[in-house]
């Protein structure tokens, strides 16, 4: 091979080095199978969370929610589970195609006659305009939420009631019951410990308890809890003892929760304490 064949060679192959090198860094690819965190209508387990505080957290009930994903009791549920917050749509079945009339045998056509009959007139009655009246929108009272008789409430503690419930007003789902810095908080009925923490943002140190397929109750900003998950408790029982929320006096934040809605405690907390 000549000198002038070889120059000629690294010429060219410098040349396609220097065009290779002009064209930048290439844009980051990125895998198919990568997908966000989190998705709209869709809660993403945290250590600590059970199925009634994530039902909790969106108002809901515990029931629904596990319907919903499929979820059968006791609503076990693991870390970076993804929970559907949206009802399932059902698919309605589809219409079926009328039968062709070529199968039918054709009945024969009859003339009908031609001659008129005589129309006569019947007294039409002249009814009434009906009177609308006014939809009453009614209250809920004491008496509407006793429908469930194996619940026996009982007052989580004696204290003076310094906040009381609110529909309207947020962060009032419940009533705050005054006492002193580690007074003793009971249990409102019997039931079944269902969380025990502080995994749920504005309740401080948690507990919830189910008492029946439609009630929970909640007790928050505690000192120190007494109880944990699966533990089976009795009214009146010792639970956790009284803290406060940030600065502010001791108190007992309270609530009762029917099919994953708040309702006021006071309409069934018994009167006397």
């Amino acid at each position: 091979m000549s000198r002038w064949l070889i120059k000629t060679t690294l010429i060219a192959a410098l040349m396609l080095l220097q065009a290779c090198s002009g064209r930048g860094e290439l844009a980051p690819v990125r895998e198919q199978g990568d997908k966000p965190r989190y998705q709209p209508g869709t809660h993403v387990v945290s250590k600590g969370e059970t199925l009634y505080s994530i039902a909790w957290i969106y108002g809901l009930d515990h029931q629904t929610l596990a319907s919903r994903n499929g979820i059968k009791p006791p609503y076990k549920i693991f870390v970076d589970q993804r929970i559907s917050l949206k009802r399932s749509i059902a698919t309605k079945p589809a219409a079926a195609k009328p039968k062709s009339s070529a199968s039918k045998p054709k009945r024969p056509v009859t003339k009908k006659s031609t001659a008129k009959k005589p129309i006569v007139k019947k007294p039409v009655a002249v009814k009434k305009p009906a009177t609308k009246r006014a939809s009453v929108v009614k209250k809920p009272t004491r008496k509407s939420y006793n429908s469930n008789k194996k619940v026996k409430w009982h007052w989580p503690h004696k204290g003076r009631v310094v906040s009381r419930y609110s529909s309207k007003a947020v962060g009032k789902k419940g009533i705050s019951i005054a006492g002193k810095y580690g007074n003793s908080v009971l249990s409102a009925a019997d039931g079944k410990v269902v969380y025990s923490g502080n995994g749920l943002k504005g309740y401080g140190n948690l507990i919830i308890i189910k008492h029946s397929k439609s009630y929970l109750s909640a007790y928050a900003f505690n000192r120190k809890l007494l109880v944990k998950e699966g533990q089976n408790v009795r009214v009146g029982q010792r639970i956790a003892e009284m803290g406060r929320k940030g600065k502010a006096a001791p108190a007992l934040y309270f609530e009762i929760r029917r099919n994953g809605k708040p309702i006021n405690p006071q309409y069934v907390l018994p009167k006397s304490r």
